[in-house]
């Protein structure tokens, strides 16, 4: 959807007890253009990224990923990572987990925004948040996803490329090279393209997907 700047807007995990995974809430998903402001007061709020919380109102699929990261980083913690009670405390949890940004990050979130009066606050390192046992390549995805910078946030596939995912893409060791991935189940993953950041086969493959499996319409 990040390759044709459909905007979702509403990523938050869903607690299920079977294999399938339903994404739903499409009631906020637009299409962007870089010439119509959009509204900032938008996303559930512990996945709301920075800049709507600064008040950005041209804004970028990147919202997306942020959120996306809030959902990993949930999975491996165990509850929400920035669980803000308003707009400000949302902020403040997020200054105690990645710092304090510079004025030149407030910039980039949101050129109008100008009452930059923020504590100096140092960053946890997430080895130190999330203490189970955790592979590396789970906070590396953290790192890319958690960022200040929406233009330094990874892109949808540039972190499905990450070797976090590799299980799913490529076979698991002593399987012949044709074999598939697999999930943390142990079932065979999904026949994904190899090469996630070719964008075009990558939105090539879904969009026959959603051609060969249509979605059916509902009211939200």
């Amino acid at each position: 959807l990040t390759k044709f700047r459909r905007l979702f807007s509403v990523i938050e995990p869903i607690y299920w007890t079977t294999d399938l995974l339903i994404i739903a809430s499409y009631c906020s998903a637009k299409i962007l253009s870089p010439s119509e402001p959009n509204v900032s007061y938008i996303c559930s709020r512990y996945y709301r990224a920075p800049e709507l919380i600064f008040g950005a109102t041209h804004y970028t699929v990147r919202i997306d990923m942020w959120s996306a990261g809030c959902v990993i980083g949930e999975l491996l913690l165990g509850r929400p990572l920035f669980p803000g009670g308003s707009g400000v405390d949302q902020l403040v949890e997020i200054i105690k987990v990645l710092g304090t940004p510079t004025p030149e990050q407030v910039l980039e979130m949101n050129p109008q925004y100008s009452e930059f009066k923020f504590p100096n606050v140092v960053g946890c390192p997430w080895e130190k948040l999330i203490r189970y046992r955790t592979k590396d390549t789970a906070f590396d995805v953290l790192r890319k996803l958690l960022v200040y910078s929406p233009k330094s946030r990874a892109s949808a596939s540039e972190i499905l490329s990450d070797s976090f995912f590799a299980d799913l893409i490529f076979p698991p060791p002593g399987h012949p090279p044709n074999a598939t991935g697999h999930l943390p189940n142990g079932r065979p993953a999904p026949q994904f393209p190899a090469d996630f950041t070719d964008e075009g086969t990558f939105c090539g493959y879904w969009r026959g997907e959603l051609n060969c499996h249509p979605v059916r319409n509902a009211e939200c």
